[in-house]
């Protein structure tokens, strides 16, 4: 038989049985890799060989270390607290709190006992670890852009709490584009004027923000947050004489329409 012929049998008997069959240097026979012994690159041969007492009792070891290695590969050491870093980011990212308790338990069982994580830890993680992170990193963004502006409200929750949030807006240099994205939530004791001027003093002094690179405010159209006289706006100018105002306008809208429609809608309507 030709050389070429033997090589291209070795090749297609390599597909069959690829744990443990090679060629010879020579290209001319096959070779068993466990047992180190030369065979005829027949079909029938190497069946035969595969059904050996001696090649049986070689696999088995080579075959064991091979799954130990393979286990030792595919499963690391685990770690614990990046563990529940990216458990409590995920949540935070897509989903409730409580939802931590029963996937917690599943990943439990999952890492044969090693992981432990309910809604108690996971609050925990979120508030200490990933809040702290991500505000530094957005009062970073913050000051580095050449000015930034806030937009505020007042609500009041189901409990009768007052709360004041405040989002912001600046220019983010990393995506080359406008962001707006929340800065605080703070309870107030009240919705005057005065509170919420002392409230994002507050958090601007938190965020280590100055309130002089402030380009604008912008708010519902209250007359606590804007009014012609002692408001919110007032206080913040003078300030910062430079800054700006902007009325939400669908707000804006929603007065109008209420006020024209009185005019021609019963007054014993509400």
């Amino acid at each position: 038989m030709h050389l070429s012929h033997y090589v291209c049998l070795i090749c297609l008997f390599s597909k069959c049985f690829p744990d443990w069959i090679s060629s010879t240097e020579h290209g001319l026979a096959a070779k068993c890799k466990y047992c180190n012994c030369v065979l005829r690159p027949h079909y029938t041969d190497l069946l035969k060989h595969a059904d050996t007492k001696n090649h049986k009792d070689y696999i088995v070891p080579a075959t064991q270390q091979l799954k130990q290695f393979l286990d030792t590969v595919s499963k690391p050491d685990f770690d614990q607290p990046r563990s529940e870093v990216r458990i409590a980011f995920y949540t935070a990212t897509h989903t409730a709190v409580s939802a931590v308790d029963e996937l917690g338990e599943i990943l439990n069982q999952e890492f044969d006992g090693k992981f432990r994580m309910h809604r108690t830890i996971c609050a925990a993680v979120i508030k200490n670890v990933l809040a702290s992170h991500f505000k530094d990193k957005l009062d970073k963004m913050v000051k580095e852009a050449p000015g930034y502006s806030l937009m505020l409200d007042e609500s009041t929750d189901v409990s009768d709490a007052k709360q004041l949030c405040i989002s912001v807006r600046f220019y983010n240099s990393g995506t080359n584009c406008i962001s707006d994205t929340f800065l605080d939530l703070k309870e107030i004791p009240g919705g005057t004027a005065e509170v919420m001027y002392q409230c994002v003093m507050d958090v601007l002094s938190d965020h280590g923000l100055a309130l002089k690179d402030c380009v604008g405010i912008a708010t519902d159209g209250a007359n606590s947050m804007c009014g012609e006289h002692n408001c919110l706006w007032s206080r913040l100018r003078n300030e910062n004489e430079n800054l700006i105002l902007v009325k939400c306008m669908c707000h804006s809208l929603d007065l109008l329409v209420a006020a024209k429609s009185m005019e021609t809608m019963p007054s014993a309507l509400e």
